[in-house]
């Protein structure tokens, strides 16, 4: 099969320059073979999976939201989302990400095709713990968190996975909108600039397909609108934070201890409590606050919701226009500093 040959090929390339990661390559090659191997046409699985109404209504969603994606938004034309594959559980992947006890800095891996990442992805949940306990507990903060869904750039064709039923519509809608974004505009080593473009594009592709589905009162509309609120106020404040804590790193540097580092980070979350959960409507981001934070964890809220504000000055610049805003980021992919290279932009003249 073309796809197999292909991924065949991707995996000997890897082989030849990342010895270190060849018994972790293998495995992922298996895994996700194996996962492709599961797929099976929409129109097949709503034959033939036994699945209920409703979870039919989103398949039927997710094609509409794959087609506004790729016309309306110009996004990469693909075979993703044409297919399904059945879970065993909630995630089709854990990632693990790390970073040093006493400095926000992300410990990151080499892969091929999409160089250096943050993260690292598992099969299980044992393996990210397996893998997290090889950093030293004293020198290394570690965060695993289960994911639904990934994209794998436009080298296969990504299935809707069982998972994905589970989403409100218009989460799923952001969903397909996002990783066809990752399909369109992947640049290499860049991965916090990937997700918070993905991120950005996938919210505001979602308010415009809802717009023109529904209309200007559309309650879901409304919804969005409001989780957006909540995501912007959430933004400012973890960016003024990890920004506030990395300075706080490097001024207490010679004195710090794990326990100065805790009530450090505990204020961060009362902070939250106190001056943030208030003005939230919708979402709680209770996982902010369940447990202890540590700084693999803030890193992570770093790739995906850090300050957007670039992004949304460059997007208006083009009167909101979709298609032209991505061309615009496609030939930021050619700058050795693509975040310097959208902050210059949008600099007042």
């Amino acid at each position: 099969m073309v796809v197999l040959n292909k991924y065949v090929w991707v995996l000997c390339a890897s082989l030849l320059i990342s010895g270190c990661q060849i018994p972790y390559l293998v495995k992922s090659a298996y895994n996700h073979l194996s996962l492709m191997n599961k797929r099976v046409p929409i129109e097949e699985a709503i034959q033939t999976q036994n699945l209920s109404k409703r979870h039919i209504k989103k398949l039927k969603l997710a094609e509409s939201a794959r087609q506004f994606a790729e016309t309306t938004l110009g996004l990469e034309k693909s075979n993703n989302y044409t297919s399904f594959v059945k879970l065993n559980g909630p995630y089709v992947t854990h990632l693990l990400t790390v970073a040093p006890a006493f400095e926000l800095k992300s410990h990151k891996w080499w892969f091929p095709i999409v160089g250096q990442l943050p993260y690292k992805g598992f099969t299980t949940k044992d393996e990210a713990i397996e893998e997290s306990r090889s950093f030293s507990e004293e020198l290394y903060d570690t965060y695993i968190r289960g994911v639904s869904a990934y994209s794998t750039l436009g080298w296969f064709d990504d299935p809707l996975f069982s998972s994905h039923l589970n989403y409100s519509d218009h989460r799923l809608v952001n969903l397909i909108i996002h990783e066809t974004v990752h399909v369109t505009l992947y640049i290499k080593s860049n991965a916090n600039f990937n997700e918070r473009l993905a991120t950005f594009f996938a919210n505001k592709g979602t308010e415009a397909f809802y717009k023109q589905l529904e209309g200007e009162a559309s309650s879901t509309l409304i919804k969005i609108k409001k989780e957006s609120k909540d995501k912007n106020i959430f933004s400012k404040f973890i960016s003024h934070e990890i920004k506030s804590l990395g300075s706080w790193y490097k001024k207490n540097s010679i004195n710090m201890t794990h326990e100065i580092k805790s009530e450090r980070l505990l204020e961060i979350q009362n902070n939250f409590i106190s001056n943030v959960k208030p003005k939230l409507n919708i979402y709680s981001y209770h996982s902010f606050t369940s447990k202890p934070l540590n700084n693999a964890q803030i890193l992570a809220y770093k790739t995906y919701v850090y300050d957007q504000s670039d992004f949304e000055t460059a997007f208006m610049k083009f009167n909101g226009n979709f298609k032209e805003f991505m061309s615009f980021c496609k030939r930021l992919a050619k700058d050795d500093d693509p975040e310097k290279s959208l902050r210059d932009f949008i600099k007042p003249k």
